[in-house]
């Protein structure tokens, strides 16, 4: 939990994109780390209504450059944007399935901002 306190209070979130639902997404471009093929870093993202009491989330992505997949390695909830008020334990399992990226989706600009660095 002090991982998440700290990436939360101490990250510098730089806006990243929208989606067509509202959701804005936010990366630590300070965070990522570059590992031949493979590209890790923090991304925020808070959504215009709360969906199960959760209003953000924060979670560390890995990216497979050459296959142009992702999957979640950790990923924290919250009550507030920007990883304020309480956090909520995630439902999912971790790390997540290997997901490959539709084109035009958040998922693809994801993959190849990431892996253009």
């Amino acid at each position: 939990m002090l991982l998440v306190v700290c990436c939360s209070v101490s990250a510098e979130w730089q806006y990243w994109t929208g989606s067509d639902d509202g959701r804005k997404f936010y990366v630590d471009s300070q965070s990522l780390e570059k590992n031949g093929d493979t590209r890790k870093f923090w991304v925020l993202e808070n959504y215009p209504a709360a969906d199960e009491g959760v209003l953000s989330t924060i979670t560390l992505f890995e990216i497979e450059c050459i296959k142009k997949r992702k999957r979640s390695l950790q990923q924290y909830w919250y009550t507030e944007h920007f990883g304020g008020g309480d956090s909520i334990t995630p439902k999912l399992k971790f790390p997540g399935d290997w997901r490959f990226a539709a084109p035009g989706t958040v998922l693809a600009e994801m993959i190849r901002l990431s892996c253009k660095k």
